[in-house]
């Protein structure tokens, strides 16, 4: 617990001390899910440019892609390497 600040204005006395704030409570929080017709929860993706690679909800991807925009193998860009 923090120590307690003391102030005097105008003759008289007051104390106050910090307090944790949740986030969630100050600003809210929102959860979208989804469904099919039949009430099966869906799960989101994202189609990359190259229109082969998916990337699921949280995800990252990094790749290596050729002059051609082709995806171009880790042990092809370390055999090119000098």
């Amino acid at each position: 617990m923090a120590k307690e600040a003391s102030f005097e204005i105008g003759g008289k006395s007051f104390s106050a001390a910090l307090t944790k704030v949740d986030r969630e409570k100050v600003y809210g929080w929102v959860e979208e899910r989804h469904f099919d017709g039949k009430g099966n929860p869906l799960s989101w993706a994202t189609l990359l440019m190259d229109g082969k690679t998916l990337i699921s909800t949280g995800g990252t991807a990094l790749k290596t892609l050729g002059p051609d925009g082709e995806e171009v193998s880790k042990s092809e860009t370390n055999a090119n390497s000098v």
